[in-house]
């Protein structure tokens, strides 16, 4: 997810005049050749970087449900210790 953000930021059409920075502290560089790239394609890969990016935070949010779930299964169905385990 970090380098499809960096790729999507570095593709953006308005990137030469905002510059980056990381957690809003450390200024950061954006990637080249993304950005010298022709403008129509810079703006298709744009969208492509978007979507992978958005498409890889589902699939993140969707696999720490499913971590959650499990842990919760194996608490109340299966009858083990789990969430004792996990408390300090």
């Amino acid at each position: 997810m970090p380098l499809s953000g960096w790729l999507h930021d570095s593709a953006w059409k308005d990137a030469p005049t905002h510059p980056m920075t990381l957690f809003g502290l450390v200024p950061w560089p954006r990637i080249g050749w993304v950005m010298g790239l022709e403008p129509g394609l810079k703006e298709q890969m744009h969208d492509r970087f978007f979507l992978v990016h958005a498409w890889a935070a589902y699939g993140l949010y969707a696999l720490f449900a499913l971590h959650v779930v499990g842990a919760l299964k194996h608490q109340w169905i299966d009858r083990e210790a789990e969430l004792q385990r996990m408390w300090p």
